[in-house]
């Protein structure tokens, strides 16, 4: 293989790699943020029956 041909190919492999990890963090993060507005919902959910059931 000739030396321009592996420094693309390392080039490449490079910007593979940056872009998983970026894809990666964007799909975690985006999946932490629906769980935490999830857990709020609920808890916000949770506290108004047991609100209503101590006040009632």
């Amino acid at each position: 293989m000739s030396s321009l041909h592996r420094i693309i190919l390392y080039r490449l492999l490079a910007a593979w790699v940056v872009i998983s990890l970026l894809i990666g963090v964007a799909v975690s993060w985006t999946g932490l943020r629906r769980i935490d507005r999830q857990l709020v919902a609920l808890a916000t959910t949770e506290l108004r029956k047991f609100a209503a059931a101590n006040l009632g």
